[in-house]
C-alpha cells in the first residue's frame, strides 16, 4: 500500500508540473537586470523521485510494535531550454500545499535550488531542483 501512495505523490507532484507557470528571461542590456517576459514556457525535462522516507511507532494497532511512515521527501529536477523564472510556481505551491485527502497527505515545498546558464550562453537553460515534503497527517 506505501508503494502505491509513493506514486499517487509522484502523480500528483508531475500533475501540478505540467499546470504550472514558467517564464522565460531576458537580460536588459543597460541595467543587466533580469526580465520576465509575459510568456509561459514549458520544461524540456522534468522527473520527481523519493530522497528519503520518515517513520514513527504505529498510532494503531497495539498488539504488536512497529513503525510506520510519517513521511517521506521527494526532489523535484525541471530542465529548460532557455533561461527560465520558476518563481509564480514556487510562490503557487509555497501559497497552497498540494492536498491529497486520498491518503491524508499534504505535500509542502520546503526548498529550491536553481541554476541559471551564464547569461551570455544560450546553449544552456535553467536547472531547478525543489525538495518537496509529503507529510501523513490527517486531513
Amino acid at each position: 500500500m506505501m508503494r502505491g501512495n509513493r506514486l499517487k505523490i509522484q502523480q500528483a507532484i508531475l500533475k501540478y508540473v505540467k499546470t504550472g507557470y514558467f517564464y522565460g528571461v531576458s537580460y536588459d542590456p543597460e541595467s543587466r537586470l533580469p526580465i520576465r517576459s509575459a510568456n509561459r514556457i514549458w520544461p524540456t525535462g522534468y522527473y520527481c523521485n523519493e530522497i528519503s522516507s520518515e517513520f514513527a511507532p504505529a498510532k494503531l494497532n497495539r498488539r504488536t510494535v512497529h513503525n510506520e511512515r510519517t513521511s517521506w521527501t521527494f526532489e523535484l529536477k525541471l530542465s529548460f531550454s532557455e533561461e527560465a523564472d520558476i518563481s509564480a510556481f514556487e510562490d503557487a505551491l509555497a501559497a497552497a500545499p498540494i492536498k491529497l485527502p486520498d491518503i491524508q497527505t499534504i505535500l509542502n515545498l520546503t526548498g529550491c535550488i536553481i541554476t541559471h546558464p551564464p547569461v551570455k550562453d544560450p546553449n544552456n537553460g535553467t536547472l531547478a531542483t525543489l525538495t518537496i515534503d509529503a507529510s501523513v497527517i490527517p486531513i
